[in-house]
């Protein structure tokens, strides 16, 4: 039996197809290029509702341009977007009973059996994901799977040498190897990195859907791609500024594989953020990084500014020092953030 998430964003889609895109015809006196990029914006926002069931990010200012347009020519789908809109907020304060669903449950055997695809998109319980991905970041030696030997292999015959690739294309070499050493191989098709040309202040990196991927997703549940970003470093020498950029990708790796594989339902934990199921893999891929017999990079993946981040989002207390102590995270460094 289909939850009533489900129905709903089944009926959003065939709302767009049937209804909302054939019959969107503006004044004609507006510009062809403004009035594309009007109903685009809508798009995106109407995509975030689609996938969270809340309208916390929706600008206000493009529902009142998609008002405008639609209205006067499509009562009944403006009604029905409405609905739409006020029953997602009722979920987010509980006053709609949600349904139960069901995750799709994936073992360490089907990890290292395997060989086409392991996870279905938003299917699985995002703690079942992380005890896979912590599971297999502790192997080592005969434990490894093929895929994890021929990515360890390869690390130590060819990214030790950092002198023969720029910053760039060293991260994109690296993001291969924690791909199949951390993620299954999951990530390469669905995700990029890059190393973008600008500095950002306070912020080491990002992890945002692409456009594209959005507007496919929101017409056919095709489901969205990431583009990881990372920015530039200021520091001089090259080993502490490849260790911060190594860190930042394996960081915002850790976001991508929980946002494509991770349940994105109202009723679910999200899969965003920084919260305990990502504190926990990071914590777990810290460890695996700076193990000397495996690959012995001191890389920090910024927990502690990552749980300051999240508490002060969420308005949440902090957690106990046995919590704190699970992922390495000292209370007095904590409140220096908060």
């Amino acid at each position: 039996m289909q939850s009533c998430d489900t129905i709903s964003r089944d009926l959003v889609r065939r709302l767009w197809r049937l209804a909302f895109l054939p019959k969107l015809t503006p004044p004609p006196d507006m510009a062809p290029f403004t009035r594309k990029w009007w109903a685009i914006d809508f798009m995106i926002h109407c995509i975030t509702i689609d996938a969270s069931a809340t309208i916390h990010s929706f600008k206000p200012i493009s529902l009142a341009f998609f008002y405008v347009l639609v209205l006067p020519y499509d009562i009944s789908a403006a009604f029905f977007l409405s609905f739409f809109l006020f029953r997602s907020q009722a979920l987010e304060n509980g006053h709609l009973p949600r349904m139960s669903h069901h995750h799709t449950r994936v073992s360490e055997r089907d990890c290292s059996s395997s060989s086409g695809d392991i996870f279905q998109r938003n299917s699985h319980s995002c703690t079942n994901l992380a005890k896979l991905v912590i599971a297999f970041s502790r192997r080592r030696g005969d434990q490894l799977t093929q895929l994890q030997q021929r990515a360890w292999e390869r690390y130590y015959t060819q990214l030790l040498k950092f002198g023969d690739f720029s910053d760039a294309a060293l991260l994109e070499k690296y993001f291969d190897v924690f791909d199949e050493l951390f993620f299954f191989g999951t990530l390469k098709s669905h995700c990029k990195a890059a190393l973008q040309s600008s500095y950002q202040t306070n912020v080491r990196g990002s992890c945002d859907s692409t456009f594209f991927s959005e507007f496919k997703d929101l017409l056919f549940r095709s489901g969205r791609n990431y583009n990881i970003k990372i920015y530039k470093s200021r520091e001089e020498d090259r080993m502490d500024r490849l260790l911060y950029y190594l860190g930042t990708l394996l960081h915002e790796m850790v976001h991508a594989f929980l946002m494509l594989w991770g349940c994105d339902r109202s009723s679910c934990p999200k899969n965003e953020g920084h919260g305990g199921t990502f504190l926990d893999i990071a914590y777990a891929l810290a460890k695996a990084t700076r193990d000397s017999g495996f690959l012995n990079l001191k890389i920090s993946l910024g927990l502690t500014v990552s749980l300051a981040v999240e508490l002060q989002k969420t308005g949440e207390r902090v957690p106990s020092d046995s919590q704190l102590a699970r992922w390495g995270i000292r209370r007095d460094e904590l409140m220096n953030y908060l």
